[in-house]
């Protein structure tokens, strides 16, 4: 569905159905931020929520407000809804790339700079140094995704 019918489809809905989707994009949201963070751009956030609209059982409940498929309460459904989106769509998979990649080089630049120079080097003769950043980047991406 391009972006214009979805501007078409938001346009022609009453206002209690506009009310469900905003409580639907409000569910997406809280579950897009719950299971990755801030690691996807508000642009893609947005772009994911306006895809909502495509989601059958989302635009039933939209219409109909039957919440025996979709319920913006529950908070599991709705991040299976989040990581199912997330997915299946190319941009958000990019985005989430690039912005691991800007955190491993962060971490990694992290941990080079609080070992001393001469450590490395001991590490990078006996070929332990790239599994010691790899350790500590993990680690530390760990510790990032419980928060």
């Amino acid at each position: 569905m391009t972006f214009y019918e979805n501007e078409i489809i938001a346009s022609h809905l009453k206002s209690h159905e506009e009310a469900r989707l905003e409580k639907c994009e409000s569910a997406l949201e809280l579950a897009l931020a719950s299971e990755f963070g801030n690691r996807l751009s508000e642009i893609t956030v947005k772009g994911l929520c306006a895809d909502l609209r495509q989601n059958p059982s989302v635009f039933h409940f939209i219409v109909t407000g039957d919440t025996t498929e979709v319920d913006p309460s529950d908070r599991a459904q709705w991040a299976s809804i989040a990581r199912r989106a997330v997915e299946n769509d190319e941009i958000s998979q990019l985005n989430l790339a690039s912005n691991d990649r800007q955190l491993r080089a962060r971490l990694t630049a992290e941990f080079m700079e609080s070992v001393k120079k001469v450590t490395l080097l001991q590490w990078d003769r006996d070929g332990s140094l790239a599994d010691r950043v790899e350790d500590y980047v993990q680690k530390k991406i760990s510790e990032y995704a419980r928060r």
